[in-house]
């Protein structure tokens, strides 16, 4: 198989710190929306820095590698204006404000070249998005979410009204002067890889078959529905982790179990070429877990191409109970921990070990496996990653993961104060947090503990 070709941000774990390596700007309003973002190579915040009767101001600023500004510009934008969400492709990079001026709601579009200069510009109401409901939706009800695709003359964009009353709609749009090209109705994916010609999706079905998911093929220039594929793997319930494709095959990658239980975990690869024809679907038979189960934090491929999955060993602790509220619940659902009768209280998690498995992406072979002790911890980790580190992160500390040398533990990277947000941007890993006077928002490179 030719290696898939994966592009990552490069960061900079070093325990060497740059003085002066934060910058930080005014918080006008609690309210406000923000973004800290990498784009390509470059980092930049974009954040409302003044607003007047009539008209809002955004700055956007670039940052150098020790945080400091090194460029900026600012987008005037007629009327109240909130920053709703961003995304960029090989060209241009694409911000979506809700405006409203003179009684009349609108998104604005503004799309800029790579040093924020504007190029195109469009206001959409209400009525432009009618013919995708069947009515017209209030701006407010209505949601944008930017499907990831580095071709300059398309948006993609899931469209939809949060709580389901009205079908979603894929819909594509021109990117200079926001023309709507074609349009789906189609749920959300939940993994989705865009190629030169085709936007692939994997669901999975909510049937009486726990293992059951679809990947649609679907012309990216059209919207032409190419080929459906139903695929599942009998009675075992198959936790899909990567979709991933090359553009001449598509991986699909993860671990499956027995029933609700989720027991007898097993990692899987999957191959289809890209008229959805399946070349290989192999599953490593050997029990790696015991009597534990295992909850895939994320995946990231080495130098050499292959697929590395990182996961948590854990089994269900009953002596940890904590309050039974609705959220509590709820959460211990998501995140597959138990309810014991009778105990009053959620059962918590209890993680012994991290796992790493290597596998090819030529025959989705396991070429190594490894565990590594740790805690215990009761909750599970949070994952980041640079495509060649991981930052495995519990509670406020971090451990810090070389993938090309998967044999050695993770260490401790850093600890973090409990109102930190911890970010990866192409110079590092970094903290967002409100200062003392609670007026400023500070963004900041994380120092290595020593």
């Amino acid at each position: 198989m030719k290696q898939l070709k994966i592009i990552f941000l490069f960061f900079l774990f070093t325990s060497q710190a740059v003085h002066s390596q934060q910058y930080s700007f005014n918080y006008i309003n609690t309210e406000d929306n923000f973004s800290v973002t990498n784009d390509g190579s470059q980092v930049y915040c974009l954040f409302r820095s003044k607003q007047t009767k009539t008209h809002t101001y955004y700055s956007k600023v670039f940052l150098s590698e020790n945080l400091q500004p090194i460029d900026s510009i600012i987008y005037e934008i007629e009327g109240t204006s909130i920053f709703i969400t961003s995304g960029s492709n090989e060209l241009y990079t694409y911000h979506v404000f809700e405006t409203k001026s003179n009684g009349i709601s609108f998104f604005d579009f503004l799309i800029a070249d790579k040093s924020g200069k504007l190029q195109f510009t469009y206001r959409k109401t209400s009525l432009d998005f009618k013919s995708y409901f069947g009515k017209e939706i209030k701006i407010k009800n209505i949601g944008l979410n930017f499907l990831s695709d580095q071709h300059p003359e398309l948006l993609l964009m899931d469209v939809f009204v949060p709580g389901g009353s009205y079908s979603p709609r894929l819909v594509a749009w021109s990117i200079q002067d926001g023309s709507p090209l074609w349009s789906i109705n189609i749920s959300p994916f939940d993994h989705v890889q865009i190629t030169d010609s085709l936007i692939i999706g994997v669901n999975r079905l909510v049937t009486n078959s726990q293992a059951s998911h679809v990947i649609q093929f679907i012309n990216k220039w059209t919207g032409e529905m190419k080929k459906t594929v139903l695929y599942n793997s009998g009675r075992n319930l198959r936790n899909v982790a990567v979709v991933v494709s090359n553009g001449s095959q598509l991986m699909i990658a993860g671990d499956e179990s027995q029933g609700q239980k989720l027991k007898n975990s097993h990692f899987f690869m999957t191959m289809f070429d890209m008229r959805g024809n399946r070349l290989f679907d192999k599953v490593d038979t050997i029990d790696r877990m015991g009597k534990y189960r295992r909850h895939l934090m994320g995946s990231v491929f080495d130098k050499d191409g292959n697929l590395i999955l990182i996961g948590e060993g854990y089994k269900l602790d009953a002596t940890k109970v904590i309050a039974t509220t609705a959220a509590s619940i709820a959460v211990g659902v998501l995140l597959g921990g138990g309810y014991v009768p009778g105990l009053g209280g959620n059962v918590e998690n209890k993680i012994d070990f991290v796992t790493s498995v290597v596998l090819s992406t030529y025959n989705g072979e396991v070429k190594q496996y490894r565990t590594f002790a740790v805690g215990p911890w009761h909750d599970f980790a949070t994952f980041l990653t640079d495509g060649q580190h991981v930052l495995i992160g519990v509670s406020k500390k971090f451990l810090l993961y070389d993938v090309d040398t998967p044999e050695i533990p993770p260490t401790q990277f850093a600890t973090l104060k409990s109102r930190d947000k911890l970010i990866l941007t192409s110079f590092g890993p970094a903290i967002i947090y409100r200062d003392a006077s609670k007026r400023r928002i500070v963004i900041e490179i994380v120092k290595r503990d020593k």
